[in-house]
């Protein structure tokens, strides 16, 4: 029986490696604030208006080795915290091309900044390394529930040599704090902007510190590396005895072959009672900061499929980190392509906090259906719940990726955590068909 044990040598993890930047072309990603709050008037003149203006004298005296992307947010609906849109890719457009854009912004709704962050990294996805720039242009502070100091960190961490920068414009006290940290957060500097003067100024000068190369960051020292203390590769015939299974279906999971194969058509999720072949250990988690970890390949067939990582108690307190795959349904997934998105949730009675955050995405293909997009997307797949302290970080890896690196969640809190590892897998919304996942292995490492 394998159980938790104390194993001679780890077994190694996959990272992405911090390089040293090589800086090439300039990029700077524009973030434009399209929030109700942009109709508010300074001198007269409505701040969506002055900003535009700024925004037209800039892209006229921007440098052929520079690129310039557009991002805006709160243009399109009213009480959408989703509402983020990549309007035009780093160097795509004319800045003739890119001026009709920022025209057609008509402010509307709220301000999801730490949203807009998110979606910000696959901007540069291919330029990590060149000197890569976001220019946040905003007059107010983050109204949908977003951490975006903690999203700024995140990126800078990430390794994609981006540097955050904030104007903010007509801001004072807690919004002007908010927007400080988010460039402090983001290895930026932060401008000031209380007029229509002042802020062409900020866009000019912010501009000049975008163009100068950023500083190469200290080497980091090594972290030392973690303790195996279980690991469970499903290499007998029948689940092992340190597993119990909540609500067995036996004619739709099997251990064979070193796998574990779980079938599902159930839409049963994580937080009803009646969720079927919820495979959760029976041994208790080691003391202190940790790693659980699994590999796993998904048979992604109905856009449905929702296989997940849990610490499970019961159907009232979880922690869950997940994945599902979706043909052309949201920012940035709104062109004719297939995305995959990484879910990361903490349910504590009736109280639930997620986080969500595209992890992949098909090439644009246009009229490729969703079943020749997946067949893209470089499996297998890691999952991994990472506990530091009071705080949990969900990840999701892609192995057989280009360039593999763990993509984080944002980091939430539980002051007293209950459950236990678990797999599970279910299928959301309405749907017809059969889901798949297969499981190579589960692994629990001590980081302390």
């Amino acid at each position: 029986m394998r159980t938790f044990k104390k194993i001679a040598t780890s077994l190694p993890i996959t990272v992405g490696l911090l390089t040293t930047p090589v800086l090439a072309e300039t990029n700077m990603l524009f973030i434009l604030d399209g929030s109700n709050s942009m109709w508010g008037q300074i001198d007269g003149v409505a701040k969506v208006a002055t900003a535009k203006t700024v925004f037209a004298n800039l892209l006229f005296d921007i440098p052929d080795e520079t690129n310039i992307g557009l991002m805006a947010y709160g243009h399109r609906s009213e009480a959408d915290c989703g509402d983020v849109e990549l309007m035009s890719e780093l160097g795509s457009d004319s800045a003739a091309d890119l001026l009709k854009k920022v025209k057609s912004i008509t402010p509307k709704g709220k301000t999801p900044i730490a949203t807009a962050l998110a979606q910000s990294e696959f901007a540069f996805a291919s330029r990590l390394e060149e000197n890569n720039n976001i220019i946040l242009i905003s007059d107010g502070v983050e109204t949908c529930e977003g951490n975006p100091c903690d999203v700024a960190a995140d990126l800078v961490k990430k390794g994609i040599n981006v540097r955050v920068h904030v104007v903010g414009f007509d801001v004072a006290g807690e919004e002007r704090q908010q927007l400080e940290c988010i460039a402090d957060a983001g290895n930026g500097k932060y401008f000031d902007a209380q007029s229509a003067q002042a802020l062409q100024a900020a866009v000019t000068e912010v501009k000049q510190v975008a163009q100068a190369p950023a500083a190469s960051p200290p080497e980091p020292e090594p972290e030392p590396e973690p303790e195996v203390v279980f690991f469970d590769d499903f290499d007998e015939d029948v689940l092992a005895e340190h597993w119990e299974v909540i609500n067995p279906d036996i004619n739709s999971y099997i251990v064979e072959g070193g796998e574990l194969v779980i079938v599902s058509s159930d839409r049963a999720g994580p937080d009803s009672e009646e969720a079927k072949n919820l495979i959760r250990l029976t041994e208790d988690l080691p003391s202190g900061d940790y790693i659980l970890s699994a590999r796993l390949t998904v048979d992604f067939q109905t856009q449905r499929e929702y296989p997940m990582l849990l610490l499970y108690d019961d159907h009232t307190n979880y922690v869950m980190n997940g994945i599902w795959a979706y043909q052309s349904w949201r920012t940035p997934c709104d062109k004719v392509q297939t995305c995959v998105f990484n879910t990361f949730i903490k349910r504590q009675g009736e109280s639930e906090t997620e986080f969500e955050e595209m992890v992949w995405r098909s090439p644009s293909r246009d009229g490729k259906s969703f079943e020749e997009h997946i067949a893209d997307l470089p499996q297998p797949i890691q999952l991994r719940i990472v506990k530091k302290g009071r705080e949990y970080t969900g990840g999701v890896l892609l192995e057989n990726a280009e360039d593999p690196q763990w993509i984080e969640s944002q980091q939430i809190r539980i002051l007293r955590q209950k459950g236990k590892p678990g797999l599970f897998l279910y299928q959301w919304g309405d749907t017809s068909g059969e889901s798949a996942m297969i499981v190579d292995w589960v692994k629990i490492e001590k980081l302390n």
